[in-house]
């Protein structure tokens, strides 16, 4: 009883530190959109999300290997194998930030930003800090110190916002070299702040660094590396082809877009991760798909559909409102983009929930092959349509290469209710079809949007009072 009382109290913290969090990405993406120039911001988000990709996979990987291997051991054997696959990840990412150095000005070239060669070189310090202070914030999170690593999350953001607006609207900075040098000195300090939380010096100076469990996470993470990259490159690529096609402008707004929308994915795609522990229990009692992992399977694609099609409508409906509130004039340039956009977050549901039965089912490397073909479509279709479409045949190129990871991971998965699906198309398309051809007034627009998504949730079965009460009883009783 005690346990689970515990685990509630961890559930209330991490759900207040989402809702800190949700409070205050918007306020910080408002004040970098509305404080630098369109071209930069794009330029800020390339080189941020180029970083994080490289920090995967500089490091291989190898955080999931820590994130299996570390929690329920005793606190010595975790301070070992902590110490251990630290020193790897450290070492790593300094071995392939010398490549990155070599051939900084071919990248940069490609990219058609050699001006920024000095940022290159800063943003590879602020992710090597940033790579410690998570490591050691995960730490916290294996050793079940849930509270502290909440409490430090929410410090986190809240001295994240105040260093930039104390760089930004009081100091008036507001180039990409003085943006990067403020997450340096705000990443330093979390490294401190989280080592001195995370770790006992004593005994992680102390411990020895075991080669076999290098050689293990190495040979652990090297087989998922296909998919993970393709995936990430497959969300930076739509940045590179714009850039090096010289739509810098086209670049920000994209950028701004990406981010609103996937800020927007965050309202459905918590039901995912709090449905998976019992879909992958109820796959476990019998090792194979049985009624009870289809059911869970079929909740999430419904209540996950629900959140997100209610926030992506509202967003919609009201796209005027939300942009200028936490940008400028210039991100409603390409106003029909959030539209054909809109479709990502809900291809990007699909995907997740039918990537959890292939993972059940043991076939990893089918998943790798599945990814890396859908970033080579990706680069193909972009290059194909950037020229005609502009910024529009990046989204189109993105919107196809998904479909067709959904499409052939389907030929694997027959869980899916397609009725679920037509739901979240269907709402978003007619709100298109209403807000641009047939009404202007807002008020009769929302009034339009409850009305058709409380009337599509209930004549498409994503919601029955029915089975609110089942999902209830089947959480109790798991409980």
């Amino acid at each position: 009883m005690k346990e689970l009382s515990l685990l509630k109290k961890h559930i209330g913290y991490s759900y207040i530190s989402r809702v800190i969090n949700l409070l205050i990405v918007p306020i910080q993406v408002s004040i970098l959109t509305k404080n630098i120039k369109t071209d930069i911001y794009g330029i800020l988000v390339l080189l941020q999300s180029s970083f994080m990709m490289f920090t995967f996979f500089a490091t291989l990987g190898i955080q999931k290997f820590i994130s299996i291997k570390i929690p329920g051991k005793l606190k010595y054997t975790q301070y070992v194998y902590f110490k251990s696959l630290l020193v790897l990840e450290m070492i790593l990412y300094v071995f392939f930030s010398f490549f990155l150095v070599i051939f900084n000005e071919n990248i940069l070239k490609l990219l058609d930003i050699e001006e920024y060669k000095k940022e290159l070189f800063l943003f590879l310090l602020v992710y090597f800090f940033s790579l410690l202070y998570n490591e050691f914030g995960r730490f916290l999170n294996y050793r079940k110190k849930i509270t502290t690593r909440v409490v430090l999350g929410i410090f986190e953001k809240i001295m994240e916002l105040f260093f930039l607006i104390f760089v930004i609207k009081m100091l008036h900075k507001n180039d990409i070299f003085h943006i990067a040098i403020t997450y340096l000195v705000l990443y330093v300090l979390l490294t401190i702040i989280y080592s001195k939380y995370s770790l006992n010096y004593s005994i992680f100076f102390d411990v020895k660094i075991k080669k076999i469990i290098l050689k293990k996470a190495i040979l652990f993470s090297l087989p998922l590396l296909v998919s993970d990259i393709s995936w990430r490159l497959m969300q930076n690529i739509d940045f590179y082809f714009l850039s090096g096609m010289h739509m810098k402008k086209e670049l920000g707004i994209y950028a701004f877009i990406v981010k609103l929308l996937n800020y927007i994915y965050l309202a459905g795609s918590p039901i995912i991760w709090v449905m998976y522990p019992y879909v992958t229990s109820a796959f476990n009692q019998k090792h194979k798909i049985n009624k009870k992992v289809k059911f869970f399977i079929q909740k999430q694609f419904n209540f996950s559909f629900l959140f997100l099609t209610f926030s992506m409508g509202i967003l919609l409906t009201n796209l005027e409102f939300f942009v200028l509130l936490l940008s400028k004039q210039e991100f409603l340039n390409f106003k029909k983009a959030y539209y054909l956009y809109a479709m990502y977050p809900i291809l990007l549901t699909i995907m997740y929930i039918q990537q959890q039965i292939l993972l059940l089912k043991g076939k990893t490397i089918f998943i790798g092959l599945i990814y890396f073909l859908g970033l080579c479509l990706n680069i193909f279709l972009n290059f194909l349509l950037v020229k005609v479409l502009n910024m529009y045949g990046i989204i189109i190129g993105t919107i196809i290469s998904i479909l067709f990871i959904v499409f052939i991971q389907q030929k694997d998965n027959i869980l899916i209710n397609f009725k679920t699906i037509i739901f979240p198309f269907l709402v978003l398309f007619l709100i298109y079809l209403i807000k641009f051809y047939l009404i202007n007034n807002i008020i009769l627009l929302n009034v339009m949007f409850f009305i058709i998504f409380i009337l599509f949730a209930f004549f498409f079965k994503v919601i029955r009072i029915k089975d609110i009460k089942i999902i209830q009883n089947k959480l109790i009783s798991k409980g």
